[in-house]
């Protein structure tokens, strides 16, 4: 993936250690509101039938709804739950791209949506809650959130 060049307009996140290290690297794009975040899957991402890892899919989606509470919130978070469906298979060499939303945020939990697609094609999606925690690195106080 050394001479990978991600589509037009997404940059790479900084998130390079541990877990995500090894499964990434992912890139973010904002499109006005919207974030989308994305990464090129590879074949060690894929499981013995020939196509993406569910594994892969999840851990991509718990991670980008985690960047993206930092993001819009400025909170430190944790999964609470995941309620993953998984819709269609992407094979290695796919772009996938992830779109998450909030739904509510309260003082302690914030509720996300994420929808996966592999091109045109609905992959994978999930609900989540997440514990929030104190402000993020870099952030202001988000008191009152």
């Amino acid at each position: 993936m050394d001479d990978f060049v991600a589509p037009q307009g997404f940059e790479l996140l900084a998130i390079k250690s541990g877990f995500v290290g090894l499964i990434g690297p992912f890139y973010l794009r904002r499109d006005g509101e919207q974030f989308i975040y994305g990464f090129k899957t590879v074949a060690h991402h894929g499981n013995v039938n020939g196509v993406m890892h569910g594994g892969v899919l999840f851990a991509f989606a718990d991670t980008i709804c985690g960047q993206y509470i930092i993001a819009n919130l400025g909170r430190v978070c944790a999964t609470v739950s995941m309620t993953s469906n998984f819709f269609s298979p992407a094979s290695p060499g796919a772009w996938v791209e992830a779109r998450p939303r909030i739904v509510k945020a309260t003082r302690s939990l914030c509720y996300l949506t994420v929808e996966l697609t592999a091109g045109d094609t609905p992959v994978y999606t999930a609900s989540a809650i997440f514990k929030l925690f104190g402000p993020a690195a870099g952030h202001a106080s988000s008191a009152g959130v």
